[in-house]
């Protein structure tokens, strides 16, 4: 299952880097989709992503770790439960990096999962000791230190809840399933469930706002979907379907002056599409907003 795992994240990049179109269009078809896609129902993207890397480095680094340490971690669950290891960790990661807004790519969340069993798990197993030793362990959190002065930098965007959550897993897993504590596997339930929520409700998010915005608009409840569509963009404010969507409500309730502002936010972000809206929309007497931008 380790080199099955290396294989096929090594094919995706593979394939993402020598696509003609851009790769993270052309990850979709690897598992990987957007936030707003992740809402509309494709929650399992929380796994399939986790095998989808388009940096050298990123993918290297995972890798890496994963032949180090992967096949140390399958002999000892065997190859059916490292699986299952694999996408519980992944799922947990992935969602809990969700909530914080932003999705993320990669299996550096199941890595660190494998890093927080095996540092727990090799008392009770010391023939996994000599890989899961005191240096391996500085080295992992080490490098999940420097991420997150990385990405505080903004040097680079980095997943860093998915790091600590998905060792947090790892960690509750190993106290479950090997030293059978029970405190533990209830943490296991609620850390699992907790990163389903996400899905279904995530305020930091400015894509699932603008997805309620959306459905609050097709019921023509504009006072609502204005309220989704002002938090997005207070949240994302270069996205200009936002600021669209929010001067059709405007002509809708009749905030003539909050539409100068909204139209100038437009036509900052897209001229083009700000020149359509003044031309087709502004002046109908219709109070209903035409074509909103999905």
């Amino acid at each position: 299952m380790t080199f099955a795992s290396i294989a096929w994240c090594v094919i995706v990049f593979i394939a993402l880097n020598l696509s003609k179109n851009m790769p993270m269009s052309e990850a979709m078809k690897f598992g990987f989709f957007s936030e707003s896609e992740i809402f509309s129902g494709r929650w399992y993207s929380l796994i399939t992503s986790a095998f989808v890397h388009v940096e050298i480095m990123h993918v290297f680094f995972n890798m890496y770790w994963l032949f180090f340490l992967g096949p140390v971690l399958e002999k000892l669950m065997g190859s059916g439960r490292f699986l299952a290891f694999i996408l519980v960790t992944a799922f947990i990661s992935s969602g809990w990096q969700l909530a914080t807004g932003h999705g993320g790519i990669g299996f550096s969340g199941v890595g660190y999962a494998i890093i927080g069993f095996g540092w727990l798990a090799r008392d009770k197993f010391p023939e996994i000791r000599p890989y899961f030793n005191d240096r391996t362990l500085q080295i992992m959190a080490g490098w999940a230190v420097l991420c997150v002065f990385l990405t505080y930098f903004n040097v680079q965007n980095v997943a860093n809840v998915a790091h600590v959550m998905g060792a947090a897993a790892g960690a509750l897993i190993a106290l479950s399933f090997i030293r059978k504590m029970w405190i533990a596997q209830i943490g296991l339930v609620l850390v699992a469930i907790a990163a389903i929520v996400p899905v279904y409700w995530n305020p930091r998010s400015p894509d699932w706002n603008f997805a309620k915005g959306a459905e609050a608009l097709q019921k023509k409840d504009y006072k609502a979907a204005l309220l989704k569509y002002r938090r997005s963009a207070e949240l994302e404010p270069n996205i200009w379907e936002t600021w669209y969507n929010i001067a059709l409500i405007d002509v809708a309730l009749g905030n003539d002056k909050n539409l100068v502002d909204d139209l100038a936010m437009l036509r900052k972000l897209n001229p083009k599409e700000a020149e359509n809206f003044m031309k087709n929309l502004l002046g109908k007497p219709s109070s209903e907003p035409d074509n909103p931008k999905p």
